[in-house]
């Protein structure tokens, strides 16, 4: 009876010995895997910390160059000009119909049309300088808008380099019977042309230049 109790004490402390064991490597294992999440954590929070700044420096960057664009932005020196064309079916052929000059920036501008060869709307601009230098010259871009009936339009948009005060422009711009049909209200036509100066030479400033153009010889 005393050997069977000594042999059960025997067993409760190896069990107890092994569930030491057991714990002390469980706690170990606990440890090693807190440790390296630790230090995964302190990396993540190094990135973060150089991604952050990055993204400042870079938004600083942005915001110099945005402030930098505003302030060398050069005004845009246009032209609008409007005019209702009237009695535009009567048109003869080759005949010129103009609308008032119109003063801006030293310069008077008007707009022609014309019908040509029996077939076409033929559309010009004429500019002319009032006080012009013996050599003179205007690039100019150039969009004309044609408003029909039913809210139909059409736009052309084109480039001239203008040395003399004769008209350039489009001698087809529209077909006539196509012109008859959806743009004219009650035979007269409303033309808007917005006109942009792109480079001038010659006058008092001898060179103001906005936008290149091949244009321009």
């Amino acid at each position: 009876m005393l050997e069977n109790l000594q042999a059960v004490e025997k067993l409760k402390i190896a069990v107890v010995e092994e569930l030491k064991a057991d714990n002390e490597k469980t706690f170990d294992e606990m440890s090693d895997r807190i440790r390296s999440m630790e230090e995964s954590i302190s990396k993540l929070l190094k990135l973060n910390k150089g991604a952050q700044k990055s993204k400042d420096v870079s938004e600083k960057n942005d915001s110099t160059v945005q402030t930098n664009n505003t302030t060398n932005v050069v005004p845009e020196k246009s032209v609008l000009l409007k005019h209702v064309f009237n009695n535009v079916d009567w048109y003869q052929n080759d005949v010129i119909h103009s609308s008032e000059w119109e003063d801006h920036f030293n310069v008077n501008w008007r707009m022609l049309t014309l019908r040509r060869n029996k077939q076409y709307l033929g559309f010009f601009i004429c500019c002319d300088p009032i006080a012009p230098p013996e050599k003179w010259s205007i690039e100019l871009k150039v969009e004309c808008k044609v408003d029909g009936r039913n809210q139909n339009c059409v736009i052309r948009a084109w480039e001239r380099c203008h040395k003399t005060n004769e008209a350039q422009g489009i001698s087809m711009f529209l077909e006539w019977e196509e012109m008859k049909h959806w743009y004219l209200v009650d035979g007269n036509l409303s033309v808007e042309t917005k006109v942009t100066i792109i480079e001038t030479s010659g006058f008092k400033k001898e060179k103001i230049r906005h936008v290149r153009c091949s244009n321009c010889n």
